[in-house]
């Protein structure tokens, strides 16, 4: 497999990235953090939100697998950068995924499922720093 896309910096100093296969691009900038611009994505956020994307759909492609069905799925990330020898450099993520749920009875299977995804995730497993998973299953019938 292999993934392609092109970016190209514009006239107001974002970087636009485009793919064949999706119908709008991207606008990127550094963050302000780093002195860049406020309101629009970053590359570590995009980084951070790759990881969390990611995990929803190897979840949603093991719940198919595992013929269970859940009411929903989000899910927070956090991405911490820091200095290491003399480099800002990711030293690791956390997801909070939250899991929506119609029986309490699938929570066991939907942990499973939880452990697979973040076991199987292609983005998290091929990042240098750690990926964590705090976990929030709830019954959708109780949270409401």
């Amino acid at each position: 497999m292999i993934f392609k896309l092109k970016a190209g910096l514009q006239n107001n100093g974002v970087t636009l990235l485009n793919a064949a296969e999706v119908d709008s691009g991207i606008e990127s900038a550094t963050p302000p953090e780093f002195g860049g611009k406020e309101g629009f994505w970053s590359p570590e956020t995009l980084l951070t939100g790759a990881a969390a994307g990611c995990f929803i759909n190897t979840f949603q492609f093991f719940a198919k697998r595992m013929k269970f069905e859940f009411d929903d799925i989000t899910c927070e990330a956090e991405g911490v950068v820091e200095r290491v020898e003399g480099k800002s450099v990711f030293t690791g993520i956390t997801l909070y995924p939250t899991i929506m749920i119609a029986d309490e009875s699938l929570r066991p299977i939907i942990l499973d499922a939880v452990e697979k995804a973040h076991r199987y995730c292609l983005v998290s497993n091929s990042l240098k720093c750690p990926v964590q998973i705090r976990e929030n299953v709830l019954i959708a019938s109780i949270a409401e």
